[in-house]
């Protein structure tokens, strides 16, 4: 199985096509979109609102492909789709108006990857999760990861994110205290059950806490 979806294959998506409006090519492409990067229709959005401050410019993303977690939707790629006579008649052969359009679709919404779309032109943007006031960068090699490696970006990135943030540090030194107090417990146990039956407990009381977390972790998701 694939793992990254080239720019050419989305290009092809629209080869030799020919679209009067900007609804014409979003309405076309939707669907298209849905079938390379292999997810429902229901998670290819077309023409979401996204949280704006910035009354110059547009707060409808034209698409925006998101995860299939109903409770915990999260954006992964923004669509800007512009056609190409509009482009060159509104900014002559220059896409940075565009490109600035797409950056902000991005960060309003944490996608971590954004692509501008015309009949012949591609580019990808990458954005990194949860990171704020940082500008995408246009990716090299043209490639972007199917929507499964995407997802996995995000969690490491998510991670990473969480360690350098200035408040995390009291909920690391919440997990020390857990680990050492769950350590004592252990060594406990073991004198005074021996080391099996320790380990039997220890590993149920793991089950027990871990079912419990998950639970929080789930209603705190449905009700956020």
């Amino acid at each position: 199985m694939a793992r990254f979806i080239t720019k050419q294959q989305i290009l092809d998506l629209v080869k030799d096509q020919h679209f009067e409006t900007e609804d014409n090519f979003r309405d076309y492409l939707a669907p298209k979109l849905a079938e390379l990067f292999k997810v429902n229709k229901e998670q290819v959005e077309t023409e979401p609102v996204t949280t704006s401050f910035d009354g110059t410019l547009s707060n409808r993303a034209d698409i925006i492909i998101r995860n299939e977690d109903g409770n915990f939707k999260k954006a992964l790629i923004v669509f800007e789709l512009k056609l190409s006579k509009s482009v060159d008649k509104f900014n002559n052969g220059d896409y940075t108006g565009t490109d600035k359009q797409l950056k902000k679709y991005c960060q309003d919404v944490r996608a971590p990857y954004g692509v501008l779309l015309t009949e012949n032109f591609c580019a990808i943007y990458r954005n990194k999760y949860f990171s704020y006031d940082q500008e995408p960068k246009r990716g090299l090699k043209n490639i972007i990861p199917t929507i499964e490696g995407i997802e996995n970006i995000m969690a490491k990135e998510a991670l990473v994110d969480f360690f350098f943030l200035n408040k995390s540090l009291k909920y690391i030194y919440y997990l020390i205290f857990v680990l050492i107090i769950y350590f004592l417990f252990a060594v406990s146990l073991e004198k005074a059950f021996g080391l099996w039956i320790s380990m039997l407990i220890s590993f149920l009381i793991s089950i027990i806490g871990g079912g419990v977390i998950a639970i929080i972790f789930k209603v705190r998701k449905t009700f956020d």
